[in-house]
């Protein structure tokens, strides 16, 4: 996904009953993880019940990569690489197993 201003929205959802463990690497901040849950018997004060993050053009680089890896722990979960200007789904995995998603960030400017 490219231009001036381009921005890529990362979401993961387990659905009601479902949980994961989610890591986000995005070009040079830090890999983050969190627990993605939302049923009261298995989330906690250290977890989201949607995870949801907006990824854009870093400064200076003429692109940054984005990988999303979902591991599922209890139920089925949903990635998806979102362009939030068109609402375009770029790319959108639901699986019970481990998965990995990529995306490209390009800036034009």
């Amino acid at each position: 996904m490219g231009g001036p201003d381009a921005v890529m929205v990362a979401t993961v959802d387990c659905g009601d009953d479902g949980a994961a463990t989610v890591r986000a690497t995005f070009g040079s901040r830090d890999t983050e993880e969190l627990s993605v849950a939302k049923a009261p018997a298995i989330a906690s004060a250290d977890t989201v019940p949607i995870y949801s993050d907006e990824f854009r053009a870093e400064d200076g680089a003429n692109e940054s990569a984005l990988t999303i890896w979902t591991s599922p722990t209890r139920g089925v979960c949903t990635t998806a690489l979102t362009d939030p200007a068109t609402g375009n789904v770029l790319v959108q995995v639901t699986s019970p197993a481990a998965e990995t998603v990529e995306g490209l960030v390009k800036s034009d400017g």
